[in-house]
């Protein structure tokens, strides 16, 4: 159900919260789970930032009841690098237990054919990757030498998994258009 959908079947609620100024409950929430990353994209500033990963997994754990309780549907769990947390299996098996749909956005460039599966099997429904052009050389301009081949692993990795578990995960390609790809 989408979230427009699930307003529609809650409009008088929604209503009244407009109407009195109220907060509606939370249908759709990102959450940046690490700063780090393994890659120094020319447009992101992430590797310039020096912070530490404030968000634990047992404080993870506890959001994704409150959420639940709340009515929260969509997670969509990013970062940084979501694929060097180590516990993004569990996080993401976590949130879809409470009748969540995970989503997450990576570089791809991590994602092996163990992690892939581990990801898969935990229930992620849609996984972003990062792929800024068809062209290898392109994207390699932007995202470091070599990434384009790492990340198009990436994706065969998922999409394999994805066939063997005879899973529902969805996998989009996301494109930041710059100067070096447009």
């Amino acid at each position: 159900m989408s979230v427009v959908e699930q307003v529609m079947a809650d409009v008088a609620s929604f209503r009244s919260c407009v109407a009195e100024n109220l907060p509606y409950r939370p249908l759709y929430v990102k959450i940046k789970l690490t700063w780090q990353c393994n890659l120094q994209c020319v447009m992101c500033n992430l590797p310039r930032r020096s912070r530490e990963n404030v968000l634990t997994t047992p404080l993870l754990e506890v959001l994704a009841e409150e959420l639940a309780e709340l009515g929260c549907r969509k997670i969509h769990l990013t970062g940084g690098e979501i694929t060097l947390r180590p516990d993004l299996p569990r996080l993401i098996k976590t949130f879809a237990a409470k009748g969540m749909r995970v989503n997450l956005t990576t570089n791809g460039t991590l994602l092996t054919r163990e992690l892939a599966k581990r990801l898969v099997d935990s229930g992620v429904r849609s996984v972003s990757i990062s792929l800024d052009s068809p062209e290898p050389k392109a994207h390699d301009r932007i995202r470091g030498k070599g990434m384009w081949k790492r990340a198009v692993k990436g994706v065969e990795n998922l999409r394999r998994a994805v066939e063997r578990l005879g899973a529902r995960t969805h996998i989009r390609i996301n494109t930041v258009i710059t100067r070096e790809n447009y």
